[in-house]
């Protein structure tokens, strides 16, 4: 309404300036009308259009965060367990390493006991790598959104958040491993 408007009065405006008749003013008029109009529809297009995708990106980066947030609360529970694993591993391999100094356990034993709990520490090597290649997913994601710094913070601190997460489990493998070289002495 308001391009319709505009282009009818300038139309109008230039018509009078250049000397026109009032039919020629009248005509221009409706002409800048109905370009105005034209012009202002396809703006107001191109207006809700750059909206529209701006708010389909908000809302990915939000449906991003929360889709973050969910693997972070897994990957919290798997750290939790494997802290338990380790403790308890730790617990077995020290009672193992007791057992062998005193003669109560068999090299071959020591050796089987030894496995299942190499066989701990490959399982959560599986879960460290499958959670590095996930952050590292959603971080190229949200590098790609265009976002303001603003609109990816909820985004970024869940990433920064499963960082650390990441950083806890290989901790937990890193004591684990040093645990079973512990036991072998």
């Amino acid at each position: 309404v308001t391009g319709a408007l505009v282009g009818g009065v300038a139309a109008a405006l230039g018509a009078k300036i250049f000397g026109g008749d009032s039919k020629d003013v009248r005509n221009a008029a409706v002409g800048g009308a109905v370009a105005g109009g034209a012009i202002g529809g396809i703006d107001g297009y191109n207006k809700a259009k750059r909206e529209q995708s701006a708010n389909n990106e908000l809302r990915a980066v939000q449906a991003a965060a929360a889709d973050v947030r969910a693997d972070n609360t897994r990957l919290q529970a798997l750290i939790d367990s494997s802290s338990t694993v380790l403790a308890e591993g730790k617990t077995r391999l020290e009672t193992l390493r007791k057992d062998v100094a005193a003669k109560r356990v068999s090299a071959d034993q020591a050796a089987q006991a030894r496995k299942r709990e190499e066989a701990n520490v490959d399982s959560m090597k599986k879960a460290l790598a499958k959670a590095k290649e996930t952050r590292e997913q959603y971080a190229q994601s949200s590098a790609k959104f265009s976002g303001s710094p603003a609109e990816k913070r909820d985004l970024d601190a869940e990433i920064t958040r499963m960082g650390q997460q990441v950083a806890a489990l290989e901790k937990n493998i890193s004591d684990y491993n040093q645990a079973l070289i512990v036991s072998r002495a």
